[in-house]
């Protein structure tokens, strides 16, 4: 699928890394992949990444707890942002692109939706070290 393509390029061309997670809506949903949230020593400022808007791809997959997924855009394409799915959220269902699944590490997700924010902003900086894929 393109979508997941998309998400496997730039995480390992360490696009994510140092970015946060920078939206915690009502314990539904955590969204990271804002690409102008890194840390000003980070070597990302000074690196060029290929983004490309990437046809979304079709899927029946709902938004239950652990999916992850790409952000659409109303033109039918998926960004960089991408969202992990805190507590089932039928609301989202076929409006962003489902592609992956945390099998491991919920307990995380959990700690992350429970963090304080100021409305869906979390109070305190909530950092991605590093996104792997095997």
């Amino acid at each position: 699928p393109n979508t997941a393509r998309a998400f496997v390029h730039y995480a390992r061309s360490g696009m994510y890394d140092g970015t946060s997670f920078f939206r915690v809506s009502q314990k539904y949903f955590l969204e990271a992949g804002y690409l102008g949230d890194w840390p000003q020593d980070s070597p990302n400022r000074k690196r060029q990444f290929a983004l490309w808007p990437v046809t979304a791809d079709k899927s029946d997959l709902k938004q239950e707890r652990g999916i992850v997924s790409m952000r659409q855009a109303q033109d039918g394409t998926t960004s960089w942002y991408f969202f992990i799915i805190s507590k089932d959220n039928p609301a989202l269902d076929g409006k962003h692109v489902p592609f992956a699944k945390v099998i491991e590490g919920l307990d995380t997700v959990d700690k992350i939706a429970d963090a304080d924010v100021d409305g869906d902003k979390p109070k305190q900086r909530i950092e991605i070290k590093k996104i792997t894929v095997q």
